[in-house]
């Protein structure tokens, strides 16, 4: 939507975006708030905090004279789960924030100031003493924080994109005052556009890598053989009869799946203190370091947990999809499997082409191991030094055969407490959705 096509359907807006005192072209440096500008372009956007720019702002603008009692600024964010995050400023206050997709559907954006200043790309001014009912709620609640002026102005980045800042006043601005306020959006975007770099850099790293190699790699752990040796519990997940599952189920149907199964495991992980590493195909590897503040059995503990907050999200799951083909299913839809050891942790790969992982013997016997989980759905299948390390009720298997580890291997199941309808509900599916 244009502009122009946004202001013809909220035409109340266009008289407020051109207000009488022309506010969208102020002059570059008003001279009232020229030291803050100067601060915000030589200094602030040094600063690697967003949250000690828009505080030290707001306290100089107070200095200088504006009757400020709340700022807001909101940038977007390249996010799978968030649009936008930003910094709340409230009398001394400082809160960050941060707006999911779908808020963007709803009448607490569509139509407010924020949405006006993102489609016009101008400044929005409303006094607060004289609102309708044709006004944006947003400005009811700032009139009931005290406010008696309200000037939001679009922050323009260098990738074209608009960030908007709104600051509420408890007295009316003057022509001087609104001039250079308006002016400051300029300064106040050179100084946010690092910080808001930084964050959708970190944002996407963490969204395709996990958190704790993204703050490697950010800290600067780049280069190939950047590595550590670290103690970790290591988690092996997969999907059971998967490839069975892509011959028969449809393919809206099969990625749902993955992405309820994903969401589960990944979920369960975080809470727990664990990082998610990667997918593999339908396989999920996560660990759980062992630091100093950590300790192996709280590790161990952490994991088993894991999987079974894993397990109960899928179940409820199962109840909210009783009528689908995902009926029962999901509880019992991966195997899982658990080691502790010695792991290598970082980047390895081609000069051109790196990846951040963990490798080793540790890595190599908890893949094998979960094979073996793959044939019993009722249990999770650790090694003797994870059970070792753990202390919890298991049950031993004997010495196993591992597909391509030399020799025995002792290995022991945890009970993951499925129900035999749980238990058989795969097979159900199978033979059902494939009729």
């Amino acid at each position: 939507m244009s502009a122009d096509d946004f202001l013809h359907l909220f035409p109340s807006l266009a008289t407020l975006c051109c207000a009488t005192h022309d506010i969208s072209e102020a002059p570059l440096a008003a001279p009232l708030l020229h030291d803050i500008e100067t601060w915000l372009i030589r200094d602030a956007r040094l600063l690697d905090s967003p949250q000690a720019i828009v505080s030290d702002l707001c306290e100089r603008l107070i200095k200088a004279g504006i009757p400020l009692i709340r700022l807001r600024i909101g940038q977007r964010v390249s996010s799978p789960l968030h649009v936008a995050w930003g910094i709340v400023w409230h009398l001394g206050k400082v809160e960050s924030f941060s707006i999911e997709r779908s808020v963007l559907k709803t009448d607490s954006f569509i139509g407010s100031p924020f949405h006006v200043v993102t489609v016009s790309h101008g400044p929005y001014r409303r006094t607060l003493d004289t609102l309708t009912n044709d006004d944006h709620e947003t400005l009811f609640e700032m009139r009931a924080l005290g406010g008696a002026d309200y000037l939001a102005v679009p922050l323009e980045y260098g990738d074209g994109t608009i960030q908007v800042a709104a600051f509420v006043m408890d007295a009316l601005l003057d022509g001087a005052q609104l001039d250079a306020m308006t002016s400051l959006r300029h300064a106040i975007a050179a100084a946010l556009e690092p910080t808001a770099m930084r964050y959708n850099t970190r944002s996407i790293l963490s969204t395709y890598l996990g958190r704790e190699p993204a703050e490697r790699i950010l800290s600067g752990a780049i280069q190939r053989g950047d590595t550590v040796h670290i103690d970790a519990v290591v988690l092996f997940t997969d999907l059971r009869g998967f490839t069975e599952l892509a011959d028969t189920l449809p393919e809206a149907t099969l990625l749902d799946m993955l992405d309820t199964y994903f969401e589960a495991v990944v979920s369960a992980v975080h809470a727990h203190g664990g990082e998610v590493l990667k997918f593999l195909g339908d396989g999920v590897l996560a660990i759980f370091p062992i630091t100093e503040d950590v300790t192996a059995r709280a590790a161990c503990e952490a994991a088993v947990a894991a999987i079974r907050l894993a397990d109960e999200t899928l179940r409820s799951e199962c109840a909210r999809a009783a009528a689908g083909v995902l009926a029962g299913a999901l509880p019992n839809c991966f195997a899982a499997a658990l080691h502790i050891g010695p792991v290598v942790y970082g980047n390895v790969g081609s000069r051109e082409r790196l990846d951040f992982t963990v490798v080793g013997t540790t890595v190599n016997l908890v893949s094998r191991l979960e094979l073996l989980a793959k044939g019993m759905p009722q249990w999770i299948v650790c090694s003797s030094a994870f059970n070792e390390a753990w202390g919890g009720k298991t049950r031993s298997l004997g010495e196993v055969s591992l597909k391509g580890l030399s020799g025995l291997h002792i290995a022991h199941v945890i009970d993951r407490g499925h129900t035999q309808a749980e238990l058989e509900a795969p097979q159900i599916r199978m033979r059902s959705s494939s009729m």
